[in-house]
């Protein structure tokens, strides 16, 4: 990425820039701005190799456009290629003396070295605070340098600082207070959940949970070789499992065969995969079974009707549902429809919640 990003930086300079573009090539290529609106669009749905490209033909058609140069890097971060994403700032901060937009390269940077952390620099957090300030003092108006420290003190868990920056957000109340509000009732929970190791810390940072996670919070914020050794069977070691970061607690649950939770037929744990939230309802069912010894509980609402519109009693987690909901371990996902989603993915902090308010049914 960081090559192609460079041989076009030596094409352009070779053509004298975009002046030397031909109208037909131009009209072929798009705007500038239809560019940067898709690669803002491939860049909140996380296809980084599609938002460079986008990028790219942005800057393609005009290199001093700062702005694309901010989304080169923010792409380049995406895909890990930090290098390439240093170089793509560098360019944007000499190109926005020139467009007006230094603010905005401050800005990137925030992000960037947010995307990135430990990866770029052991003393990130303090760099994005110097790009932070910059950003103020070149845009005092502005709310996005605020919200962007605010996702960067979130990212390094100081949950007070990143709570004071969202409530200003909120205050200034410009584009984005609404993502900071929503941002602030995160941080909330967060601190409701109350991690206690450093896996239910990274599980805070997730919007979906994925199955290696859901395994380490159920081997160690709940303590789960104490509490769900009952049952636990003879498997084959995942074919996946191997050099994963949660490789010992992968194993673990992979032995004990939890339900919604056990390997699948071809060998694999896909530890990566998202845990939906109707699933997430069958490991906490799972898990209570085993520790109580109540095997009861897994027909306890046989026959009854439901009151999800989304889960009908027929449906294969109907039973685990009813259980969480009851129980207080998971609540409706929305509460003016009634609906429980259990297709959508369960969050990090909302599966904190969960395991903590189990852990505490268990030790009742």
């Amino acid at each position: 990425m960081r090559l192609r990003f460079l041989a076009g930086l030596l094409v352009l300079a070779l053509l004298g820039g975009a002046g030397c573009v031909s109208p037909e090539i131009r009209g072929s290529l798009g705007t500038p701005d239809l560019h940067m609106e898709n690669g803002k669009k491939f860049l909140e749905m996380e296809k980084y190799g599609d938002a460079l490209r986008e990028f790219e033909r942005a800057w393609e058609l005009n290199p001093r456009l700062s702005e694309a140069g901010v989304g080169i890097a923010l792409a380049s971060a995406g895909l890990m290629d930090y290098p390439a994403a240093e170089a793509a700032l560098e360019q944007a901060e000499r190109d926005s003396w020139l467009d007006g937009r230094a603010s905005g390269v401050a800005v990137g940077r925030i992000r960037v070295l947010t995307m990135g952390r430990e990866r770029i620099s052991g003393d990130w957090l303090a760099r994005a605070e110097d790009a932070f300030q910059r950003a103020r003092r070149l845009d005092p108006d502005s709310d996005a340098s605020w919200y962007a420290m605010g996702l960067a003190h979130k990212m390094a868990f100081d949950l007070s600082e990143a709570k004071r920056m969202f409530a200003a957000v909120i205050q200034k109340n410009g584009p984005h207070a609404q993502k900071a509000d929503a941002q602030f009732a995160l941080i909330q929970r967060m601190e409701l959940a109350g991690a206690q190791t450093e896996a239910g810390r990274q599980a805070l940072l997730s919007e979906s949970l994925s199955r290696g996670q859901a395994a380490a919070l159920l081997i160690r914020e709940l303590d789960g070789t104490r509490f769900l050794s009952q049952g636990t069977i003879a498997r084959l070691d995942p074919t996946d499992a191997a050099g994963h970061p949660y490789e010992a607690e992968i194993l673990a649950v992979a032995a004990m065969g939890i339900h919604g939770l056990i390997t699948y037929p071809d060998g694999t744990f896909r530890p990566d995969e998202p845990v939906t939230r109707g699933h997430f309802a069958q490991i906490l069912e799972d898990a209570l079974i085993r520790a109580t010894g109540s095997r009861g509980l897994a027909h306890e609402f046989a026959g009854n009707s439901s009151p999800f519109p989304d889960v009908p009693k027929g449906s294969p987690w109907f039973n685990a549902v009813m259980v969480c909901a009851t129980r207080g371990l998971m609540h409706t996902r929305d509460l003016a429809a009634g609906r429980f989603a259990p297709t959508d993915p369960v969050s990090g902090p909302d599966a904190l919640l969960a395991v903590k308010a189990l852990k505490r049914l268990i030790n009742s």
